[in-house]
């Protein structure tokens, strides 16, 4: 998401149902952030101090973008429910569809990081973001249970040539490659999300069929592929088990970032 003066706000492709958790807690935070940085209103000329400042001459609004129809359709009805508005249109991060300088801030969790092409990406960011604006990030680290996960997958199917992991946005030498020109400031703190099932096999049942590399991964395979695809995440599953009772807990790192633009 992005706050902004008028309608709109930027929220990259990406974000995946098995991150849901995740985007609300990283969410929430990242937003807080940045709402105790936002630009002070304007004061008319000759105002008193000493008096409470004048209410802003433009509502907060948010815009959310993403590629995927399916997600924008969730998020109109997860908004909806929430008495939330917010514009949501489709899009994509190497291209974004706004003026320069068009938000007070932009936000992504676990979603720009999967854009092809990072640089690009990574200046869209900072293109639409106001000087002294913030962008906040939260993206998978390589180190991490889901970089780990992204390399099982790709010993069963390569990715594409030409590509740099997207765990990468989770290593802040990267990101101060991608965003150092463009921003004054940039901070990183390290961070875990706890997933939680009922065991390994219920794991690898749900990210079968709800996790986007996942899903695109055992769809491109045949039988014996996918099973040996299977054994090997529900044995990835089984070596990050930190649950103490017959239940699978896994901790899964993430670096979540703040940069002034």
């Amino acid at each position: 998401m992005a706050e902004q003066p008028g309608p709109g706000a930027v929220r990259a492709p990406g974000e995946w149902v098995a991150d849901h958790g995740l985007l609300l807690v990283t969410s929430s935070r990242l937003r807080r952030q940045v709402e105790r940085v936002k630009p002070e209103p304007r004061r008319p000329a000759g105002h008193d101090p000493r008096r409470p400042s004048p209410p802003p001459d433009h509502p907060t609004a948010a815009t959310g973008l993403d590629y995927v129809p399916e997600l924008l359709d969730r998020a109109r009805s997860r908004s909806v429910a929430e008495g939330l508005p917010i514009e949501l249109e489709q899009g994509d991060a190497e291209a974004l569809p706004y003026p320069d300088g068009s938000f007070d801030a932009v936000l992504s969790v676990v979603g720009v990081m999967f854009a092809p092409n990072q640089e690009r990406a990574a200046a869209e960011l900072a293109r639409v973001c106001r000087p002294n604006g913030r962008i906040a990030l939260a993206s998978w680290t390589p180190d991490g249970f889901i970089g780990e996960l992204f390399r099982t997958v790709g010993r069963h199917v390569p990715p594409p040539t030409g590509l740099r992991p997207p765990v990468e946005w989770g290593s802040e030498a990267r990101l101060r490659e991608l965003l150092g020109r463009s921003v004054s400031v940039l901070t990183s703190t390290p961070r875990e999300f706890v997933f939680r099932f009922a065991g390994p096999a219920d794991f690898v049942d749900f990210f079968q069929v709800n996790y986007g590399p996942t899903v695109t991964a055992f769809a491109g395979l045949g039988d014996d592929a996918r099973a040996a695809l299977y054994a090997d995440m529900v044995e990835l599953a089984r070596r990050h088990d930190s649950s103490t009772n017959a239940t699978l807990r896994i901790r899964a790192g993430y670096l979540e970032t703040m940069a002034i633009r």
